[in-house]
Parts: structure tokens; C-alpha cells; sequence
């Protein structure tokens, strides 16, 4: 379920058990259910659908590929809970989300909260292959001093917005965002309260 403002902030959020769950920023509110994706409403996939469907669809598949190889050379993960996600994290972060990788702490930025935090090697996968840190760290995951660990951590990780880990610690996490703890763009170009760096003690 999402605040009542959901049109107002460019977040997303990825639970804990759900097959399915709506995103929604304004203008566009997609359904992604059992790895299908579905235009509910007006949204970017209208332009060129069939080309950017398929486009979409190859890249998810490089995701699943990235994320096996990380999973299978740390002998250690949840590969089951990575690849349902797949496809959610495809289009969030290869059409939808406005990121600059060059820039992760860009404060414009839209912000994304892995709340079930032990599927992070499709979010490496993602943020790899978005270009936020080089290719070689996919054989890095879980290692002593490595900045990919078993669940995000957004002081280690380039391109992690909220460190993750116990079940249903990102809906508050989702909360602090919506209310305003951190700062985030909303589409009518005004700013909300700046950093509070308590929201991310306080979960």
C-alpha cells in the first residue's frame, strides 16, 4: 500500500512476499504481477512499446545472468528471490528512474528501497550494469571488505539509497521518505525537509 501522495514523489519500493504491487509517480502507474508488466495508464512505454518491451525483456535477461554468476561464484545467496525480481528492477532502473551513475548522491535523484534486502544481487546487478561500479565486482559479492555484502548497505555501495535487511524495515524507510526525512524531488519542483539522519537510525 502506498502513502496517499504517491503521485507527488518519484520513490519506488519493493517488498517483502508480494507478487505483485503497483508503482506509481504522477502520470504513469504500472502493475508488474508473475513477471508480466502491464500498462495501466498512461506511462513512457506508449512510445515504441513493442521496441521498448523487447529491449526491456533482453535486459532483464542479462540481469538474471549477472545476478546467477554472482549468486554461484560466492556459493551464497538467494537466487529464487532475485530473479522474480527481476523484471521490476529492469524497468524501474532501465526506463524509469531518474539516476545519474556517475553522480549516486545526486539529491534529485528518485530514490528506490529494497525492503526485502536479501535479494540484493539483483540490485547489484542493476547498479553494474547502470554503470555505477565496475563489471569485475560480480565476483565479489559476500567477500571479506567487499562493497557488495549480503544485504544493501547504502555506506558501502555506490548507488544504494537506504541500507536494508530485517523483513518489513523498508516500509518505514518508505515512510521517512514520504514524509519528508530525506530530501526528494517532487514533480512540482518544490523540496521537501532536507536529510534527517535520524530516519535512517530510527526505522
Amino acid at each position: 500500500m502506498f502513502h496517499k501522495n504517491i503521485y507527488k514523489y518519484k520513490k519506488y519500493f519493493l517488498t517483502d512476499g508480494i507478487s505483485s504491487f503497483t508503482v506509481g509517480c504522477r502520470d504513469e502507474v504500472y502493475s508488474i504481477v508473475n513477471w508480466q508488466i502491464k500498462q495501466t495508464y498512461t506511462g513512457s512505454l506508449k512510445v515504441n512499446k513493442s521496441e521498448k518491451v523487447k529491449m526491456l525483456k533482453q535486459q532483464a535477461k542479462e540481469l538474471r545472468k549477472t545476478a546467477l554468476t554472482m549468486i554461484y561464484t560466492a556459493q551464497s545467496g538467494h537466487p529464487g528471490g532475485s530473479l522474480s525480481a527481476a523484471d521490476i528492477m529492469c524497468v524501474l532502473y532501465f526506463n524509469e528512474m531518474k539516476i545519474d551513475p556517475k553522480n549516486p548522491t545526486w539529491k534529485d535523484r528518485d530514490r528506490f528501497v529494497l525492503s526485502k534486502g536479501h535479494v540484493c544481487p539483483i540490485l547489484y546487478s542493476s547498479l553494474i550494469l547502470k554503470g555505477y561500479m565496475e563489471k569485475d565486482e560480480i565476483y565479489n559479492l559476500r567477500k571479506y571488505k567487499s562493497i557488495l555484502q549480503g544485504h544493501p548497505d547504502m555506506k558501502s555501495t555506490p548507488g544504494v539509497d537506504i541500507s536494508t535487511g530485517s523483513l518489513g524495515q523498508g516500509l518505514s524507510e518508505r515512510n521517512a521518505i514520504t514524509e519528508g526525512k530525506f530530501t526528494v524531488k517532487i514533480l512540482f519542483n518544490t523540496k521537501v525537509k532536507k536529510d534527517d539522519p535520524k530516519a535512517e537510525k530510527d526505522k
